[in-house]
């Protein structure tokens, strides 16, 4: 799957958003305001997958972090 930028003039690209809402499986619980607005939006065990993957990172020098 390639995703494509919006350009002025362009026909409509494809978005992240519009690939999930054409999945039946798929039901949004946030608009992306009320997404970008929350405190947290990891839970704890997606927060401690974070945290060791950047402890490991960091232990290698990681120059992405």
């Amino acid at each position: 799957m390639r995703l494509t930028p919006v350009t002025a003039g362009a026909p409509p690209a494809f978005t992240l958003q519009t690939y999930f809402d054409e999945k039946t499986w798929y039901r949004q619980t946030y608009t992306p305001e009320e997404f970008d607005g929350l405190i947290n939006q990891l839970n704890v065990t997606e927060q401690a997958n974070a945290d060791a993957i950047s402890a490991i990172e960091g232990s290698r020098g990681s120059p992405h972090l």
